[in-house]
C-alpha cells in the first residue's frame, strides 16, 4: 500500500457469495500479510477481493484440498 488506508479482503464463491472476511480495516503502508484459514472451506474455485481508497482489485483462486 502506498499510505495507511481501510481495506476490505473479502473470499467470494462461485456464486459471488461472500464466504469469508479476511481483513475489513486500517491497513499500514508498505507489504502487509494476510494468511486465509481455509480449514472450513471446500474445495472450488473461489475470488479474492480487495477494497481500498481507490482501488479495487479481483483475483481468481483455486482452493485444493
Amino acid at each position: 500500500l502506498p499510505y495507511d488506508s481501510f481495506v476490505d479482503l473479502s473470499i467470494y464463491n462461485i456464486m459471488g457469495q461472500r464466504v469469508q472476511i479476511l481483513h475489513s480495516g486500517i491497513m499500514n503502508s508498505g507489504t502487509n500479510k494476510v494468511i486465509w484459514n481455509a480449514s472450513n472451506i471446500t474445495s472450488g474455485i473461489y475470488f479474492i477481493k480487495f477494497k481500498s481508497d481507490n482501488t479495487i482489485k479481483t483475483q481468481k483462486v483455486l482452493l485444493v484440498k
